[in-house]
């Protein structure tokens, strides 16, 4: 895949569900997916190893793009110049340590 040029498919999923995220995030309050995201669950979770939402997946994408759990709504909502973008550098850089680390 390195010599193709072509991101792995883990960080185009990543890639894709961040998107996802500011998408959602630039929705309106009353649509589903946005009620879903910031809705908690009406029962406890299991105490074993319990199974990951979107929610905590993006939780550890963002924690992994250096970006703050609490502010990354702001970018979000700028689509073309500042969450795009951001995404995008996240991934290159995301995979440049992966094929470092590979080498």
């Amino acid at each position: 895949m390195a010599r193709a040029g072509v991101p792995s498919m883990h960080s185009l999923l990543r890639q894709r569900s961040l998107r996802w995220l500011g998408h959602i995030r630039r929705t309106y309050d009353s649509r589903i997916p946005k009620d879903i995201l910031n809705g908690e669950l009406a029962h406890e979770r299991p105490t074993w190893r319990p199974h990951l939402r979107f929610k905590d997946l993006v939780k550890r994408d963002l924690v992994d793009m250096k970006t703050d759990i609490d502010s990354w709504k702001q970018p979000a909502a700028d689509r073309a110049k500042k969450w795009r973008a951001s995404v995008h550098d996240h991934i290159l850089a995301s995979e440049t340590r992966r094929h470092e680390l590979a080498a």
